[in-house]
């Protein structure tokens, strides 16, 4: 997300807890500001606490419409409101729209992006009107410096003697003077103009980096809404999502495109500990030779049987690993025949390959935005220089091509191990938690102790002597 995923989610989290009337009870403040780290946010806090006193928070929960609802209700708000947070605002009512499943983070970011021009800071001052007050600080120079010299020149001032000439030190103190004069008239206005523009290139600079990211989230949306219509499988070498699996395997074996056959089984842990998408993306998957009990994706615990495979995809060699969960295929991994690096000395290729079968890529991390390098939180982060993934989004399913592997993965595949990661990752952090509080009980336990034990032993060295 954007920069404010962690207060979507934060906020999210406190209604899944505890019912969309939260939002609107004296409470749920308190219980924000427990949650999420407002420490170095403060125009965001100000914000929050502002739409919750002025009812705009209990506003967007009152609205029965749809998202559309919601955009013309925010939009009346931002024209009407004449502070320098707007978009701190939006955000805040976006995270509600949000939580109570009115809105998306894609909303948000479209949102942001078509009313970009008007959240551009003016406040400073810009450039149009910086080169207006150098031309009028240029033109009205002249006009400065003749008034100066007609007030020193006129006969009845009284730098002037009774015969109308000047005087040695007078003459003196006029030239000091009228060089006084004009290093205020040109150093000061120049000085000023200066500082704004430094201060006005500043805010364009991070309004621009806002501005590439919220362009990389519109590209997203339009990317994803032009493959609407695509309803065709997603397949590799006839192989295709959501189908059975003892049959595809039966296809593989049966031909010769296909050789080296392996069969093992597979875990995929979903305890809300790492997001299962970098897990895939990452191999993190368990592959065993054993069986281990369990079910399927209902558990924290995937479990199911993979079948590997090498074959060529066009002209480059690959290794094919085909998924089975309830006896079908919900995914499937591309790597290369030997390990990375094999597969990285082909990427370029599989880049052009896909881009020329399915169009332009939209760009995701693993949160499923575009990177932000404004962001301080990013959870299972990229550990490369390249920080996203070029994804293929369908109404079936998902191709996703990264520096270590390709992933196949059906629609509902992806809908059920992210629904239950939200569930898994609450409970998750709900344990460290308490394992925090657990070790800190611990550690003074153990520092209460010490001191007694320190205590004991002074007043049995003073019974000593």
């Amino acid at each position: 997300m954007c920069r404010y995923k962690e207060l979507f989610n934060t906020v999210s989290r406190i209604v899944k807890e505890n019912g969309i009337g939260i939002l609107t009870e004296p409470r749920f403040w308190g219980i924000l500001t427990d949650l999420y780290p407002f420490a170095h946010e403060s125009k965001l806090k100000d914000s929050y606490k502002a739409c919750i006193s002025k009812g705009w928070v209990a506003g967007i929960v009152s609205l029965s419409g749809d998202k559309d609802s919601i955009f013309e209700y925010i939009s009346r708000l931002v024209e009407a409101y004449q502070g320098s947070y707007r978009k701190e605002l939006m955000t805040c009512l976006f995270s509600v729209a949000i939580a109570i499943g009115k809105c998306t983070e894609m909303d948000y970011a479209v949102f942001i992006n078509r009313t970009a021009s008007s959240l551009n800071p003016t406040h400073i001052g810009n450039s149009d009107a910086l080169d207006k007050s150098k031309v009028r600080f240029v033109s009205n120079q002249n006009s400065y410096m003749q008034q100066l010299s007609t007030s020193y020149q006129s006969p009845n001032s009284k730098l002037y003697n009774q015969n109308g000439k000047q005087s040695k030190g007078n003459q003196s103190m006029i030239f000091w003077l009228t060089g006084l004069v004009m290093v205020c008239v040109i150093a000061i206005p120049l000085a000023i103009i200066t500082f704004n523009k430094y201060a006005s290139s500043k805010s364009q600079t991070e309004w621009q980096s806002d501005s590439e990211y919220e362009k990389k989230v519109s590209e997203n949306y339009e990317r994803v809404k032009n493959r609407e219509n695509y309803d065709s499988e997603l397949s590799v070498k006839n192989i295709g999502l959501g189908s059975d699996y003892n049959t595809a395997v039966r296809y593989m074996k049966s031909n010769e495109n296909f050789k080296d056959f392996d069969e093992r089984y597979y875990e995929l842990d979903n305890s809300g500990r790492l997001h299962p998408v970098f897990q895939l993306m990452n191999d993190r998957i368990r592959i065993s030779t054993k069986k281990t009990a369990g079910g399927s994706t209902k558990d924290e615990i995937i479990r199911g049987r993979v079948f590997i495979t090498n074959t060529v995809l066009d002209t480059i060699p690959i290794k094919l690993k085909v998924f089975e969960s309830d006896g079908k295929v919900p995914f499937m991994i591309i790597e290369g025949t030997e390990g990375i690096f094999s597969y990285y000395k082909y990427f370029g290729a599989l880049l052009e390959l896909y881009h020329e079968k399915y169009g332009m890529a939209e760009v995701r991390t693993y949160d499923g935005m575009p990177y932000n390098p404004e962001n301080f939180y990013y959870p299972n982060n990229f550990m490369d220089e390249r920080h996203e993934d070029d994804v293929w989004t369908f109404s079936t399913g998902m191709i996703r091509l990264g520096l270590n592997r390709i992933l196949y993965a059906s629609t509902d595949f992806l809908d059920s191990i992210n629904s239950q990661y939200d569930r898994t990752k609450i409970e998750y952090e709900k344990k460290e938690i308490l394992k925090q509080r657990l070790q800190e009980q611990k550690l003074l336990q153990t520092l209460r102790e010490d001191s007694i034990r320190r205590v004991k032993n002074h007043e049995n060295a003073i019974k000593d002597i």
